[in-house]
């Protein structure tokens, strides 16, 4: 169930044009408020989260990449568009979101309802979580390109690990971890651990400051890596090559279940032979390690297991 925008090729103004004039000014005089409102019309993400979190660059590939405008394999365009017509550029974001509004029937806020999967503050991928010690930025960078199709280089660059979350989040209709809001989960908390570190290295007069920054971006990259690879089913042009849009891809496949979730295709309203219990997700996994054959899958992270024969 995929909803594209009719006019899917081009921005909803060109980059000079003014549009509506309101608009334009919002854009000039307050451009990252229009940014975060832009982004918030996309997908009903945390307007807050938006103002601090978000980076323009990467943001303008996502737009383009969830109305399907132009090209966006080498992202080159989004690069020099904000590096010398900034306003410009927010102007024809702010627009052209607020117009189309979420390319997705079954994607944003209120459809982020898949559960993560339980963090592991020592991972169990001992390279993955070293390569995300040594070099987050190059890490982002993979996360980028494998959930969503971002250029490597960009989501190295530009994309910073709050922001590369929350969209890899979008991506997939993943909830926060806590009962948090994502702003006070993938921001607030983040900035207050920082902060403290670096209190720290203040009064011990040692470099625990970095050394905790990078074993808690370490943690929260390799998290995602599990998850993106556990959940890495997106949308397949006709060609059988991966497409990947932000936002587009619809909800049975986005919302994949773990592949140790999957031990049977039954579904509950199939499950006639036994009476079940539902179990979540972090149940599911726990009961798999104990009787594997036993869990029977709903396809949707949940899954039932016989209690007795009827």
């Amino acid at each position: 169930s995929i909803k594209m925008a009719a006019e899917s090729s081009t921005f909803s103004i060109g980059l000079f044009e003014v549009g509506d004039v309101k608009s334009c000014l919002y854009s000039w005089f307050c451009t990252s408020c229009a940014l975060a409102d832009s982004r918030n019309a996309l997908d009903g993400s945390n307007f807050c989260f938006n103002v601090f979190c978000l980076h323009a660059i990467p943001y303008r590939w996502l737009v383009r990449s969830a109305y399907n405008i132009g090209d966006t394999t080498i992202g080159i365009e989004d690069l020099l568009t904000f590096c010398f017509c900034p306003c410009c550029a927010t102007n024809q974001l702010y627009q052209t979101t607020k117009l189309r509004g979420n390319p997705s029937s079954d994607g944003g806020a209120l459809y982020n309802t898949q559960i993560m999967h339980p963090i592991s503050y020592w991972p169990s991928n001992d390279e993955r979580f070293l390569y995300s010690v040594c070099c987050s930025c190059c890490a982002i960078g993979d996360l980028a390109s494998t959930a969503y199709g971002m250029p490597w280089w960009m989501g190295c660059c530009f994309m910073n690990l709050p922001m590369a979350r929350n969209t890899i989040r979008y991506q997939y209709r993943l909830k926060t971890t806590t009962d948090w809001s994502e702003l006070r989960e993938e921001c607030i908390f983040p900035s207050l651990v920082f902060y403290c570190l670096g209190l720290c290295a203040q009064v011990t007069h040692t470099p625990i400051d970095i050394l905790g920054k990078c074993f808690f971006k370490g943690v929260i990259i390799t998290h995602l890596h599990e998850e993106i690879t556990a959940r890495n089913i997106t949308n397949n042009n006709t060609n059988g090559t991966v497409k990947r849009y932000l936002m587009t891809n619809s909800l049975p496949s986005a919302s994949v279940s773990y592949p140790t979730y999957a031990s049977a295709s039954m579904t509950r309203e199939q499950n006639t032979d036994y009476e079940t219990e539902i179990m979540n997700p972090v149940q599911v996994e726990m009961m798999m390690h104990q009787q594997p054959s036993s869990v029977l899958s709903r396809g949707d992270g949940y899954a039932t297991i016989p209690v007795h024969e009827k």
